[in-house]
């Protein structure tokens, strides 16, 4: 990030980001630098479903069977995450809180470590982007029962999304986008915008993003920026409530 800002505000210096970019403001008190205010966005790369995922030796084949149990063993749940302030953490906690079900968060290093413990049941469940999880569900160790985002991923065609089972506020998937430096003159940045979306028209990258489970939506720079700054309001909300900072 501090690399991109130290370059002139030309478009010529150009930063693939993740959804992470809009949780750091809040989960960095003291950072000298603001990823919303001191960067623009200018188009999304890809973006993936985060998927509820639970054990696949669990009976419950519906949200609403696993949130039924769930709330007979309260208190004693675990969820995993790849480290507080991720998108699995904040994700997990918001699902803990929607059906007060008093879990435990578990922090590991990376989604690849705790996998492993979801699929024995060491862990009762995870909020994680679908591709991460496919290896397990392809091979029946973990079930996915919800997604986020506002439509059904067509990867898992068969999976409701939260909204659609009745619970809003899960519109936030994970998501991979370009970025410039905040003063780049707008020109610039549409003409960016452009070029990008153009390429990730191309039928090349569509089979790329195929290969990962990953979809693309066109926005303007506009629309873009203004996604972007509802999904860190939404995130600095969550993070204020489990009060954990990484400062």
């Amino acid at each position: 990030h501090q690399a991109v800002l130290t370059q002139p505000a030309d478009g010529y210096t150009i930063l693939l980001a993740n959804a992470t970019m809009t949780i750091v403001p809040a989960l960095y008190r003291n950072l000298r630098y603001n990823t919303i205010r001191d960067f623009t966005p200018v188009a999304y790369s890809g973006l993936s479903p985060i998927g509820l995922g639970i054990p696949a030796s669990r009976p419950e084949k519906t949200l609403a069977e696993w949130v039924a149990w769930a709330k007979t063993r309260k208190g004693t749940l675990n969820y995993g995450s790849g480290g507080n302030g991720t998108v699995q953490h904040l994700y997990g906690f918001q699902v803990n809180e929607e059906f007060d079900l008093g879990a435990t968060h578990v922090p590991y290093k990376s989604a690849i470590q705790y996998l492993p413990d979801l699929a024995t049941n060491q862990l009762q469940f995870t909020m994680l982007d679908i591709f991460s999880q496919r290896p397990f569900r392809e091979r029946g160790a973990v079930r996915i029962l919800a997604v986020t985002g506002d439509e059904r991923s067509r990867f898992l065609p068969d999976v409701p999304t939260f909204k659609e089972l009745g619970y809003p506020g899960y519109d936030r998937m994970g998501w991979t986008a370009y970025y410039v430096k905040a003063g780049t003159p707008a020109p610039i940045v549409e003409r960016l915008a452009a070029a990008m979306n153009r390429l990730s028209a191309l039928p090349e990258w569509a089979a790329r993003r195929e290969a990962t489970w990953s979809q693309w939506t066109q926005l303007s720079p506009a629309q873009l920026a203004e996604r972007v700054r509802h999904e860190a309001d939404a995130w600095a909300a969550l993070v204020k409530k489990t009060g954990v900072y990484a400062d």
